[in-house]
Parts: structure tokens; C-alpha cells; sequence
């Protein structure tokens, strides 16, 4: 996407027709962003200077600054050829209210989070929704709902953060009804608190509400859709999460089972539709190492991870990516039912390094140090904490 696109009217009188145009060209810009969500980090970092960049230029009454303030600090090389920036007379701009800002802003917002460890992006997210505490209900929820859920994705689930989850989903549900897009996302983001937090009957009620929606996409929507391979998908995360929970090995063995047959389909229809080294595609087949690892076929396990490993890497410019955490977490656990004690200290470090990084609260990073303590017991004779690195 490139700012130069904008059409003409943009730089001509501010009337209602013109105002109208530039609206309609900005949500579709907006859109237009989700596919660099797939690109490498600078690309995605360009194309959020590029949003900014517009709405610098297309909006009325707010300077750069304010901009700053929301979160989304100007580009340091202003590449956007919308408006000139800042608002002035005799240009076409909206509102800063209007629905085509808000989907714009949290497209730029989105990219920017993407490159960022997600301990950093609940509070990224509340700076936004502060900034547009002034526009339409129906968008301040879905801005609350994106604060709340980035804050489960930090490992926070604080009562009042899955509490709000739950409030938001009946708004949705009582609003739009039980089927509606937007209630099915709702019901998601509950279900990954409460697969987040595991207390008491959360693991079950998780994998329930997986279920129905998943029952409910496949009828309005096909099997292999996207949006059903994403319910589908989290269904497999909550199987996951009840096998390692599970104390009786039979039970751990059959939930495992169907964790595979969910992520293998999964991964199979992503390969189809995104291509094997996609993101979508590369989860999927570490949720497959993460069920080949529980089934105790651990070949197999390391090679899947292996695979994920790399198109981790590839995706984030051949580097290492910070979100690979728990892949190496997962291959530790691997090489060490192998015997490799060795692989397995390397690949534990480095868990705990990125995970320390990315979500330091989370129960991952717990596990990453625990078993980080437990393999320097075996391999040095000691049992160093990893904070003493």
C-alpha cells in the first residue's frame, strides 16, 4: 500500500462528497494492511509509518502530536503523500471520530504490536482506545475487547480482565445474537482466558466453548475456512492444554490424539491456502510437535519443531524471532526424553531468554526456568537459577 493511492478529491475542497471518498479510500487502506500482517518486521514496520503517515494528513483537528500520544508516533522519515500533514483549510479530512480513522489507527496499531514483545502491547492498545474515547460505542468496545485480549496474551488474566472478557461477550451475544461475527470473537477471546488462566474448571469450559464455535462457523461458514480453521485451531490449543493437565496417562494419550488430528487438519488446509512457511502454517505444525511430544513420539516431535523452528525464523528476515519461546521450549523437553541433555540445556536457554522477553509472566517462562534449573542440576552438578546467567 502507498499513500500516493489516495484519490484526488483528497487534496481538493472539503466537501461532504469529498470528505465521503477519502473515508471510504482510508477503511480500504485499512484493509489493505492486513496482508502485510504476513510480511517480514520491516515491512510491516513500513507499512504502519504509512498509516500514520495518512492519518497525519487526512484527519482534522489533530496534530502530530496527538498522534504521538495515541501511540502512533510519526514516521522519521515522512514517506506519506496523502494531505500535506496536519489539518488545513481548503483539504478534504474527516473526523477524528469517523469509523474509517478507528479501523485505520488499529490496522497501524496491529503492525506496530506485531513487532513488539507482548508484554508492551496492552498498554499500547489503552493508549489508543484513550485517544478515541469520543467516537462510537460499538467501536470503543471492540478497542476494550483488543485491550483486554492483548492483556490475556501477556499472561494477564487478573479477574477483572476475564471478567470484562465475559461482560463484553454478552453485550455481543444480547446485541447481536449468539451467531453474530462479532459475538464469535468475543466467545474466542473468552475461551483463550480462560484456557490462559487453568483454574478450576477453566480447561473444560475452554475447550466447551471451542467447541461450540467451532459447530457453529462450520455450519455458517465451510470446514476449511479460514474463520473456521481458527476455531478449529484454538480447539487443538485447548486439547493441548487439557492433556498436560490430564494426571492419567490413558486420558493425557486420547486428548493428545485429537489435539494431532485437529492440528494436522489444520495444517494441511493452511499449507493449501497460505503456503507451508506461513505463520498460520508454522503454529499448526508446533501444536503438532506439541502433541507428537505427549504421545511420546519423540523423532517425530523434534523433526515437526525443527521445521517450526525455521519458518519462524524465516518469516522475521532469517532472524531469530522473540516469538519462538515456546517452540524451543517444546524441543528442549524433546531432546531431553531423547538423552540429548546438551540440546536440551541449549534449546531451554534460549526459551527462557525469549520468553522472558515476550510475556515474563506467563506460565511458559515458569516452565522454561524450572526445567532451565533442573538441566543445569544434571549437566553441571548445580542448580542455577537462570537469572544468574
Amino acid at each position: 500500500m502507498t499513500a500516493s493511492a489516495a484519490p484526488s478529491s483528497a487534496a481538493g475542497m472539503g466537501t461532504a462528497r469529498d470528505r465521503a471518498d477519502l473515508a471510504a479510500w482510508m477503511r480500504g487502506a485499512a484493509e489493505a494492511l492486513n496482508v502485510m500482517s504476513r510480511r517480514g518486521p520491516a515491512d510491516r514496520l513500513s507499512a504502519a509509518d504509512e498509516a500514520i503517515g495518512l492519518l497525519i494528513g487526512c484527519v482534522e483537528h489533530v496534530e502530530p502530536a496527538g498522534w504521538r500520544g495515541a501511540g502512533l508516533p510519526p514516521p522519521q522519515t515522512h514517506r506519506a503523500a496523502a494531505p500535506s500533514p496536519g489539518p488545513g483549510a481548503g483539504r478534504a479530512q474527516v473526523r477524528a471520530g469517523d469509523p474509517a480513522v478507528v479501523h485505520l489507527a488499529r490496522a497501524a496499531t496491529r503492525l506496530l504490536c506485531s513487532t513488539r514483545p507482548a508484554a508492551q502491547r496492552p498498554q499500547m492498545w489503552d493508549r489508543l482506545a484513550g485517544f478515541f474515547t469520543a467516537s462510537a460505542e460499538p467501536l470503543l468496545r471492540r478497542l476494550q475487547a483488543t485491550v483486554l485480549f492483548n492483556r490475556v496474551e501477556a499472561e494477564d488474566v487478573a479477574p477483572e480482565v476475564v471478567d470484562g472478557l465475559f461482560s463484553l461477550y454478552e453485550w455481543y451475544r444480547d446485541s447481536y445474537g449468539r451467531d453474530a461475527y462479532l459475538t464469535s470473537l468475543a466467545r474466542t477471546n473468552l475461551s483463550i482466558a480462560y484456557r490462559r488462566r487453568a483454574a478450576g474448571t477453566d480447561l473444560a469450559d475452554a475447550a466447551g466453548i471451542c467447541r461450540e464455535e467451532l459447530e457453529i462457523r462450520v455450519l455458517r461458514y465451510v470446514p476449511d475456512h479460514p474463520f473456521t480453521l481458527v476455531a478449529r485451531n484454538l480447539l487443538a490449543r485447548c486439547l493441548l492444554a487439557q492433556a498436560e493437565a490430564a494426571d492419567d496417562e490413558q486420558e493425557r494419550r486420547g486428548l493428545a490424539r485429537q489435539a494431532y488430528s485437529e492440528a494436522d487438519r489444520v495444517r494441511a488446509a493452511r499449507d493449501r491456502l497460505y503456503g507451508a512457511t506461513s505463520s498460520n502454517a508454522t503454529l499448526s505444525r508446533r501444536h503438532q510437535g506439541h502433541a507428537l511430544l505427549l504421545l511420546g513420539d519423540m523423532e517425530r516431535a523434534r523433526a515437526c519443531l525443527r521445521y517450526a523452528l525455521a519458518f519462524e525464523r524465516q518469516r522475521n528476515d532469517n532472524t531469530e524471532w522473540r516469538g519462538s519461546g515456546r517452540t524451543h521450549l517444546l524441543l528442549a523437553r524433546v531432546c531431553l526424553a531423547l538423552g540429548d541433555r546438551a540440546a536440551a540445556l541449549g534449546h531451554a536457554r534460549t526459551a527462557w531468554r525469549l520468553l522472558t522477553r515476550d510475556a515474563p509472566r506467563g506460565q511458559a517462562c515458569r516452565d522454561a526456568a524450572a526445567l532451565l534449573r533442573q538441566l543445569d542440576w544434571n549437566t553441571e552438578g548445580n542448580c542455577r537459577g537462570p537469572g544468574i546467567r
